[in-house]
């Protein structure tokens, strides 16, 4: 009995489905901590830390936007690997992977500026800081922008057909194809350039940042450990000068009463009647 092209199609795609499952249990776990540590971020600061403060500024808003990327991420990596070769909504494919990245790229723009803004109360207190203005116009800017480098993605991805000899039959994938020569091949390969180049610029800059950062709090500890130090052997000093006068009243208190009571025993001794024969 043949079997049609829609069953044999099935059968690929779940024999290619199997090889995912390390990377599913991966996601699922990824998932729940994922959820469970940005609620947890939320519900402290608006439980514990309803007090505003601009150095906290970013942190809800960042554990917000992580929230949403991986509740829309993690479904939609887990829809492509249960259906490796047989995914064919093309909506899903363009729109939803276009939503789930600006949450992504949102996300590293932000670590980015928070890094920044830690920098400029840490290393440059006394110089221009992040006002409140900034950080709100910031935060149009990060989303804008995080739009901005995942556009093409609505216009290049597409449902690609996988063709497999051996099976003769058809699979389906969401994707750009990036070695098909066309007149959007140069822009598909720049693209990915500048993807590459915006994460590794931001990268960069956490490493270069945080290394600062971490140089000027290892100096303010060194400082405060030196002046407590420094402290604290003035008051060892004072405690021994104390002592050591301490020490000499004592001493001399100890002589001029044993001095007296020399004194008062020669002049007792000398007034000792004398008896009448």
């Amino acid at each position: 009995m043949n079997r049609s092209e829609e069953e044999i199609l099935n059968a690929w795609n779940l024999e290619e489905a199997y090889k995912y499952i390390v990377h599913d249990v991966f996601l699922i776990i990824y998932f729940i901590v994922g959820v469970f540590g940005n609620v947890v971020v939320l519900i402290v600061y608006q439980v514990k830390l309803k007090k505003e403060s601009d150095s906290r500024y970013f942190i809800p808003i960042l554990a917000l936007v992580d929230l949403l990327a991986t509740i829309l991420r993690v479904p939609f990596e887990l829809w492509r690997t249960i259906l490796p070769v047989n995914f064919r909504d093309i909506n899903a494919c363009r729109y939803l992977w276009f939503v789930v990245n600006i949450f992504t790229f949102a996300s590293i723009y932000f670590l980015g500026i928070i890094t920044l803004q830690r920098y400029l109360k840490v290393c440059r207190p006394f110089g221009s800081q992040l006002t409140l203005r900034w950080r709100r116009a910031s935060l149009v800017i990060m989303f804008l922008l995080a739009a901005c480098t995942v556009a093409p993605f609505i216009i290049w991805d597409e449902i690609l057909p996988i063709p497999n000899p051996a099976l003769n039959v058809t699979g389906y994938i969401c994707g750009a194809d990036v070695f098909e020569v066309n007149e959007n091949s140069d822009y598909i390969l720049g693209f990915i350039f500048f993807i590459s180049f915006v994460i590794t610029s931001v990268m960069l800059e956490l490493i270069i940042l945080n290394s600062l950062i971490a140089r000027k709090i290892y100096t303010i500890i060194r400082n405060t450990n030196a002046r407590r130090n420094l402290k604290s052997q003035a008051k060892s000093n004072t405690s021994k000068e104390q002592s050591k006068t301490t020490f000499c009243v004592a001493k001399k208190g100890a002589n001029i009463n044993e001095s007296n009571s020399t004194d008062f025993y020669i002049l007792t001794m000398s007034k000792k009647p004398v008896k009448k024969k």
